[in-house]
This record gives C-alpha cells, sequence and structure tokens, in this order.
C-alpha cells in the first residue's frame, strides 16, 4: 500500500451510503466541502470520497457505485465500511488483495465472521469497532475500571435502545461492553451473558451480566451499564443525539490508519486509550 503524505487526500470509497450511517458520512463530507473533509486541527489529511459500493446511491451524489472495487479506475487509499455481514466481508476481501486499508462499523457478524475480517490484517490494516464516538469509547474504559473495584459486589445489567430499524440484537456496543466488563471478570462473555431469560424461568445466576434490548422509533443509540449493590447503584450511560459523532468517528479513523502497517486496529488505539 502507498504511503499517504500528510498533505496528500485520502481518496475513500464507502459502502452502504443508502444507510443512516452512509447518509450521515455524506452530510458531513458535503457539509465540509462537498467530496473533501478535514474533521481534526492536528492533521493535515483530508479526504477525497471518489464512490460507492453498494447497490444504488443517494441521487444527489454524482460519484460512481459498483459492487467491486476492481471498478474504480482511480486509487483508493481507504474503504470505510457500515453495511451488512456478509458484504463487507466481500468488500474487506477486496481490499485485502489490493492493498487498501479497510475501517469497518458493520455489526452483527458471527464469530466465525469476525475470524475472517481479522485474517485480512494479516495484510492490511483494518480498523474494526461496533460503535466510533469518543464517548462510547471512553465509556468501555470506566465500565472495566467500575468492574475491577465493584465488579464483585454487583449484579450487572447493560440496557440499550435503538431505532425499530436496527436487526442485531443486542447491539454491537452493548456486546463490547459485555465484553469489557467479562474480561475482568476473568471469564468469556458467553458464559456470563444472559440474554433470553423469558426462556428459563429461575433466579440471577452469580456473577450474571445481563442485556435488554430496546427497538423503537428514531432512537439514535442509548446505553446504560447498570451496577445494582446492596443499598445503592452506580449507572454509567452514553447517549448519541445525532449520527454525526459516528461519521466523525470513522473519517478519524481512515486518516488514521492509511499509513499504519497491517494488523488488527481499534478506536482505542485511534484516541489513544491503549
Amino acid at each position: 500500500m502507498s504511503i499517504i503524505k500528510n498533505k496528500d487526500p485520502i481518496n475513500l470509497v464507502m459502502t452502504g451510503p443508502r444507510g443512516k450511517m452512509g447518509q450521515s458520512l455524506i452530510s458531513l463530507l458535503h457539509s465540509q466541502s462537498q467530496r473533501s473533509a478535514s474533521v481534526s486541527s492536528d492533521e493535515q489529511k483530508s479526504i477525497n470520497l471518489i464512490g460507492f459500493l453498494g447497490r444504488e446511491a443517494n441521487h444527489l451524489n454524482k460519484l460512481p457505485i459498483a459492487v467491486s472495487l476492481s471498478d474504480f479506475s482511480e486509487t483508493v487509499h481507504c474503504v470505510i465500511d457500515f453495511s451488512l455481514p456478509d458484504f463487507s466481508l466481500k468488500i474487506a476481501s477486496e481490499c485485502a488483495d489490493k492493498g487498501i486499508a479497510f475501517v469497518s462499523g458493520t455489526t452483527g457478524f458471527s464469530p466465525e465472521q469476525m475470524d475472517r475480517l481479522k485474517s485480512y490484517s494479516t495484510k492490511i490494516p483494518v480498523l474494526w469497532s461496533a460503535n466510533m464516538s469518543l464517548g462510547v469509547n471512553l465509556a468501555l474504559a470506566l465500565a472495566k475500571l467500575m468492574t475491577q473495584v465493584i465488579g464483585d459486589e454487583a449484579d450487572i445489567e447493560i440496557i440499550e435502545a435503538h431505532h425499530r430499524h436496527k436487526i442485531d440484537a443486542p447491539s454491537g456496543t452493548a456486546l463490547r461492553l459485555g465484553e469489557a466488563i467479562a474480561s475482568e471478570k476473568g471469564a468469556p462473555l458467553s458464559e456470563l451473558a444472559e440474554y433470553d431469560r423469558h426462556l428459563s424461568n429461575e433466579p440471577r445466576k452469580e456473577g450474571a451480566i445481563g442485556f435488554s434490548s430496546i427497538r423503537a422509533g428514531e432512537i439514535v443509540g442509548e446505553h446504560q451499564v447498570q451496577f445494582e449493590m446492596e443499598g445503592e447503584q452506580l449507572t454509567l450511560q452514553h447517549k448519541a443525539y445525532n449520527r454525526s459523532i459516528f461519521a466523525k468517528g470513522a473519517l478519524k479513523a481512515a486518516m488514521w490508519i492509511v499509513d499504519k502497517p497491517s494488523g488488527m486496529y481499534c478506536m482505542n488505539d485511534v484516541l489513544g486509550l491503549n
């Protein structure tokens, strides 16, 4: 993959232009200069949106749309992906073959699909995050800290809410929160998670991490982690009021990753939280 100098624009291709996140990314780019943006004052790189991958694009954008990266004549430096797992892996495979950085916020991957995504990081830099906002990534770090201090004394519940069109439940961010908590407890999330309590009709298990999902209206995204202790409750909460926070994070990730070596990255790397 070619090295991008600080002042060189990054040629970006985006998946899912008709989706909610695709539209948010397009709006952000247009608001900053039609096709390009520099979303961080301490970075001189800029984004040049050159096309879309998918079946249909917004008619207001006079840019090419294709189902394969091979259809783009211009050099592509990075793909930002907010789509569905099968299509995401197809594009990630093409990126690996062509040496193109891949940034994905797609959720709903099975463990096997996530292993496939990680395998491509041996050839290219791959960044995957269930949520690209600064606040959520700070919340993940705080959830770990809270578990370290009071995790053995508390019943832990994760409650998330999203718009009625979201397919996967629990959300990818809720699962990330659960994984962060489970790792501090020294066990895989699969051993601690409780999803469908109505099927079991039994008391809460010691050390369990409970999940509840709400799908209604146009809720952008809400996540709450409750630590219920004897005589008190401690709650960690994050609310997203619009999708621009995720779009800004995705563009920041794209600018950060293009000159990185092959490997699997996350937003903690972008934000220096590691």
